[in-house]
Parts: C-alpha cells; structure tokens; sequence
C-alpha cells in the first residue's frame, strides 16, 4: 500500500525495519498504525491526543484504521480458507 501511495523505497524500507523517517508526518502516521494495531483500536485519549500533536488528525487516523482493516480482513479469510501463496510472494508473506 505504501508503494501505491508514492512512498520512496527508501521510506519503506525504513518501516519495514521499525526505523523511524526523516518526514515527522510520516513518522507519527507509522506510529499511530503501531499503537492502533497493537492496541486492536482500544487507544487511550492520550495516545489519540500524541497522535494529533504528531501531525496525525481524528479523520487521517480513522482512515488508517480503514486501511488496517483493508490488509488484515482479507489475510484473516486467507488464513481460515487455507488459501496457498504464491511462491514470487511467500517472502513478504506475514
């Protein structure tokens, strides 16, 4: 998805490496995926206010939730029906 968003190689390197990126925007947006994640959704008023000191506002962090769900859903049904994987895409599968 990052590469469809125009990230540079570079930058998705970086979050596949848990490394931060010179572009704070991008950064506090890696992060908030992390916590969101992490957390299932249950984040507390704090981390949605950090998130939002970060640069990260209440409709972009909805959407990253939108997204979440985009990858992972389809994952989950691929998971339960066994679906087999491709060999060009078993090393990024997760």
């Amino acid at each position: 998805m990052g590469k469809m968003a125009g990230l540079a190689p570079t930058e998705l390197e970086l979050i596949k490496q848990s490394k931060s990126s010179k572009d704070k925007r991008l950064s506090s947006s890696i992060d908030a995926v992390r916590i969101i994640r992490s957390k299932r959704g249950k984040v507390t008023k704090a981390e949605l206010l950090a998130m939002e000191a970060g640069g990260v506002g209440r409709g972009e962090i909805y959407e990253l939730v939108m997204l979440i769900a985009n990858k992972e859903i389809p994952t989950y049904i691929n998971h339960i029906a066994g679906t087999k994987v491709d060999i060009e895409f078993n090393e990024n599968a997760d």
